[in-house]
């Protein structure tokens, strides 16, 4: 399961670097997100007339947001299911949905952060290499 999770693309393990290193864009997940959410309004009246790497990014943002709602889904499905038959005997097993509740909004705290991390490097300049 490891394994699968460190080469999906959507996130930044192995699978995103393969796949940078495959299209040769060595910061796609930021210029695709910058792309998505600065220019893609404005592009979308032109999509037609869309750059092909314009379309990669596009692709590869909105995927990249599915994922992540998709993990985090199924990890409040998860983690609901897995502590549901913990106590599944237990009376006092009232607080399995906030536990629940807190994981997976921690999750996808974890997740939005990074997002975040990502979007405020896209406002500074580049820095130069000397």
């Amino acid at each position: 399961m490891t394994v699968l999770l460190c080469l999906t693309p959507f996130l930044e393990y192995d699978g995103y670097y393969a796949l940078c290193d495959l299209l040769n864009r060595p910061n796609l997940r930021r210029d695709a997100f910058s792309w998505l959410f600065d220019e893609f309004r404005p592009t979308l009246v032109a999509l037609a007339t869309a750059a092909t790497h314009r379309r990669t990014e596009l692709f590869y943002a909105l995927g990249s947001l599915l994922y992540l709602v998709f993990l985090v889904t199924m990890n409040a499905f998860a983690n609901h299911a897995f502590f549901a038959s913990l106590f599944r005997e237990d009376r006092q097993a009232w607080f399995v949905g906030p536990l629940v509740w807190v994981i997976t909004l921690s999750l996808l705290a974890f997740f939005l952060a990074g997002l975040m991390s990502d979007l405020s490097q896209l406002r500074r300049p580049a820095r130069r290499a000397y």
